[in-house]
């Protein structure tokens, strides 16, 4: 499967993988890694603020104070990792990720940044409640409009 390159900015579709994400026993493999913020290098308006907590359970977060860990790379960077074509660990190494954080709390959890990575690439948004994208340059926007798509309105 191709994920399209808007789906990567695409609010609705990253709560859809979170809520896969959440239902999988590798939730697991970043169980208390707490705050961690992925940004759009092309746009840094374009965040996503995931807090896992002890259990591996996956909320979103409206801002990055307090973070664990900042990952950076360019809309086809991140396309490229979620799309298996590299590893989380090879893209930081090659500089397609850019790091900034807490190693010490990342490395032990890195293979669950490729689960996630996995688990994005199966997830796919129902064309019945797809009506395009969701900016994320405003959290809160994109939140509420989020479940308005999902409760069908």
């Amino acid at each position: 499967m191709t994920t399209p390159l808007t789906a990567i900015l695409d609010a609705l579709w990253w709560h859809r993988v979170v809520e896969n994400w959440n239902t999988r026993p590798t939730r697991a493999l970043l169980a208390g890694l707490g705050l961690v913020t992925f940004v759009v290098s092309d746009d840094p308006r374009l965040q996503l603020h995931i807090v896992w907590d002890t259990a591996g359970l996956a909320h979103f977060a409206e801002r990055g104070d307090g973070r664990v860990a900042e990952f950076s790379a360019s809309p086809q960077s991140w396309l490229d990792f979620v799309e298996g074509r590299f590893s989380a660990l090879v893209g930081v190494v090659q500089g397609r990720i850019h790091f900034r954080g807490a190693i010490a709390a990342v490395m032990p959890r890195i293979a669950g940044f490729d689960e996630l990575a996995r688990v994005a690439r199966e997830t796919a948004v129902s064309a019945d409640i797809h009506q395009g994208p969701i900016s994320m340059h405003d959290p809160r926007r994109a939140g509420s409009e989020v479940q308005s798509r999902l409760r069908g309105e």
